[in-house]
């Protein structure tokens, strides 16, 4: 198993690197840009609904200490089939 390698950024955190060709499955994970502040997770649901059971998780990015929305966020998706339409 590989050890952890260091953060692309430098600084003093980890990402943990899973093993390849380990049968792991592949995610497709989508960064979205200009969300509204007002937007909540329900809303990018809706917004990717054309998925349907393909959409795993939303993760709206949030400021540190104020908790507030940045107005981005990552969609992740089984894979990219759905994604295709």
């Amino acid at each position: 198993q590989e050890a952890p390698r260091k953060s692309p950024s430098g600084g003093k955190g980890k990402e943990s690197v899973p093993p390849k060709g380990k049968g792991q499955p592949k995610r497709f994970i989508c960064f979205m840009g200009a969300v509204p502040k007002s937007a909540n997770k329900e809303d990018i649901s809706k917004f990717f609904k054309f998925a349907g059971e393909n959409l795993v998780s939303v993760r709206i990015l949030t400021e540190k200490g104020t908790n507030k929305p940045r107005g981005c966020a990552f969609v992740e998706f089984k894979d990219s089939s759905s994604l295709a339409k």
